[in-house]
């Protein structure tokens, strides 16, 4: 038996099995979704579907105004990828982390405790990534609804965000080498869903595209997300990746 587990929630590698095809056995990585995890969460801006980031003007320069797509929000739960915003992912019961990134490198962090049919906000912090700018930004707050048994939206609203002119130093991570890296094969049930490695687009769950994956001592978080489904994010050691991947996947209500 061999187990691929998302923390996030609902989509696990049941069994590395082997499938006779002709005369030949091809191993697989199974991914189905237990019906007893509680919720299924989709984030949403309660706002407008754009983000704006509004610029002081200064001496130098005159002030303007820079439009985010909501639908490229990244999300991550308990600092694994699970999709955009507008997305809807699975959830298990226990405390977790929900990151929201925004423009400027910062980030909407709110704590979840999902507790059987309940899904309550315990803290939400705003937190400030590498950027040299000094930035004024106003308070937030998010809060959820029942969409349908089950299912959660989680409102968050647009960050209001302006430079003050100001600047301070900002050290930055060093560049980081590729390493190595081996080609698996990903599937999706229904085809065709858009496979994420570490948070990048790594091409379609058809059979056919080659989907890059990094070999590491640790595992590997891939994401499978298709338009009407519930997102499968999934985490993977070396020994899965070494058998092809098959999720099936939850259609929304």
């Amino acid at each position: 038996m061999k187990i691929c587990s998302a923390p996030a929630g609902r989509f696990r590698a049941v069994l590395a099995a082997p499938l006779l095809i002709g005369a030949g056995i091809v191993f697989f990585t199974a991914c189905s979704q237990p019906q007893n995890n509680p919720a299924v969460i989709r984030v949403l801006d309660t706002n407008s579907r754009q983000s704006t980031l509004q610029t002081a003007p200064d001496a130098n320069q005159d002030g303007f105004t820079l439009q985010m797509a909501l639908s490229r929000r990244k999300v991550y739960l308990d600092w694994q990828f699970v999709g955009f915003a507008g997305d809807s992912f699975p959830v298990s019961n226990g405390i977790h982390k929900l990151d929201v990134s925004n423009t400027r490198q910062i980030i909407q962090r709110i704590s979840l405790e999902v507790r059987q049919d309940t899904i309550r906000s315990l803290e939400q912090t705003t937190l400030r990534l590498c950027t040299p700018d000094v930035l004024h930004i106003a308070n937030w707050q998010a809060s959820t609804t029942l969409r349908y048994p089950g299912f959660y939206d989680l409102l968050v609203p647009t960050l209001a965000i302006q430079r003050t002119g100001f600047r301070k130093l900002c050290i930055r991570e060093g560049i980081k080498s590729e390493g190595q890296t081996r080609t698996i094969t990903v599937l999706s049930n229904p085809a065709g869903a858009q496979v994420y490695v570490e948070s990048e687009p790594a091409g379609k769950a058809n059979g056919q595209d080659a989907i890059v994956v990094p070999v590491v001592d640790s595992t590997t978080h891939i994401l499978l997300r298709l338009d009407g489904f519930v997102n499968c994010p999934l985490q993977l050691d070396q020994e899965s990746l070494q058998h092809q991947i098959v999720c099936t996947m939850q259609a929304l209500p």
